[in-house]
């Protein structure tokens, strides 16, 4: 599967193709939304801002999102 340009430091930069290998591998919701990286070299960021932006989702429902993030905080032992 194409990783697209899963290493780009911003989350918010990940192209569709970096979104769709994310969300195959359970980093991000299933359309790509909210991707939470493993956390070497950008996965704390990730997370920071994920949690951040819960509150902000319109697609998904935020209980959906707030599932997401939890799950990563955890499988990632941040918590």
């Amino acid at each position: 599967m194409d990783k697209g340009d899963i290493d780009v430091p911003d989350a918010a930069d990940l192209d569709a193709a970096a979104r769709r290998y994310g969300a195959s591998k359970g980093w991000s919701l299933p359309d790509g939304g909210c991707p939470v990286r493993p956390p070497d070299p950008h996965g704390a960021e990730d997370l920071r801002r994920a949690i951040h932006a819960v509150g902000r989702g319109r697609r998904d429902p935020q209980d959906a999102i707030r599932r997401h993030v939890e799950e990563r905080r955890g499988r990632w032992g941040w918590g």
